[in-house]
């Protein structure tokens, strides 16, 4: 939800308040992985939906720069068709 905010706070040209969004996203993720560890509560639908929510960070964070302007669609195009060819 988090990289979400982010996303559509960029879109709007609120760049402060997507970086905020955009860290504590990336924060989250991290957090949750590590207590997940650190706690023996690992999952495989949990490994599952942290690769889909890291995706998610990924897709939306590109996404935004392609849309603001900030980086060109043939490279977004370009970056999601290698790491869909890695999948």
């Amino acid at each position: 939800m988090l990289a979400f905010g982010a996303f559509l706070s960029v879109v709007q040209g609120n760049w402060v308040v997507g970086l905020w969004l955009f860290l504590a996203a990336l924060a989250s993720d991290f957090l949750d992985g590590f207590l997940a560890k650190k706690l023996n509560a690992v999952t495989k639908l949990g490994e599952e939906m942290d690769g889909l929510a890291d995706s998610v960070v990924v897709v939306l964070g590109l996404f935004s720069l392609a849309i603001t302007g900030h980086m060109s669609w043939w490279f977004l195009l370009s970056v999601l068709m290698v790491g869909a060819a890695l999948v």
